[in-house]
């Protein structure tokens, strides 16, 4: 007897063995991926759904400041009215005033613009 030499066992595996752990791997990483992508898709709908709802929010604001300032104002006196014709600052003002409506048309027309673009591009995305 030879106490001196250790024994040595050597672990064989066989294929079967190892191929149901190797299958139940794969379907737990299946999964995995799978509610990775749905979790990943999920989260940009959400952005693009406020996206969308700030940019709306952006041209109701514009169309209430539009429409407040171009309300009709009260009728003036007819004196009040000959001086402001002539008056080289209130004709300034009135320029101005206009200049800001076209922009702020201008700016109006871009946000409707804009959502009509989101709302093309959302919808062949949420049909499959």
């Amino acid at each position: 007897m030879n106490l001196w030499r250790t024994r040595t066992f050597a672990i064989r595996t066989s294929f079967r063995s190892v191929l149901p752990a190797v299958a139940a791997c794969g379907l737990v990483l299946f999964f995995i991926i799978g509610n990775h992508r749905q979790s990943r898709l999920a989260q940009e709908a959400l952005a693009r759904a406020t996206a969308a709802e700030q940019a709306a929010a952006r041209a109701r604001a514009d169309a209430e400041q539009a429409r407040a300032q171009t309300q009709p104002q009260p009728p003036k006196d007819a004196a009040v009215r000959r001086t402001s014709r002539h008056d080289a600052k209130a004709a300034e003002r009135l320029n101005q005033l206009y200049d800001e409506i076209m922009s702020l048309s201008n700016i109006q027309q871009r946000i409707q613009s804009d959502l009509s673009n989101l709302r093309a591009k959302s919808a062949p995305e949420a049909t499959p």
